[in-house]
């Protein structure tokens, strides 16, 4: 049986970055991508990006890189919220928190909701610092 690799927290902050990246280069219409590039790029060290791409299902092509529209996919689907369940059973979260972590893109995407209703509307002036 194949174990499941358990990210290390900073791998995982990172990922956002590393997509970020990917992303500018593909408006660029750069094809491949190496993790060369994206550590030059994020002034890390090549074996931190090697390191934190394995804990992505992607593999890169020798002396190319990966395919940009493959490692887009990769890391987002290492966030995705199908995938999201199995990884924090894995870290041995407790259930009643697990419920609170799946519910919370859907409490996000309400907050903002009402956030963005309330954009133009006068600040109540109990928000405004005093000076």
């Amino acid at each position: 049986m194949a174990t499941q690799k358990i990210a290390a927290a900073p791998s995982v902050r990172r990922l956002p970055l590393y997509l970020q990246t990917v992303r500018q280069a593909q408006r660029e219409g750069i094809q491949y991508i190496s993790g060369t590039f994206i550590a030059h790029e994020l002034n890390l060290k090549l074996i931190q990006v090697r390191k934190d791409l394995s804990i992505t299902p992607i593999i890169g092509k020798p002396k190319k890189g990966y395919p940009i529209g493959s490692l887009m996919r990769a890391i987002e689907h290492f966030f995705s919220v199908e995938t999201l369940e199995s990884k924090i059973l894995t870290w041995g979260v407790k259930p009643p928190f697990l419920r609170f972590l799946l519910t919370l893109p859907k409490r996000l995407r309400k907050s903002l909701s009402e956030a963005e209703r309330q954009i133009g509307e006068d600040i109540p002036s109990s928000l405004v610092p005093e000076a």
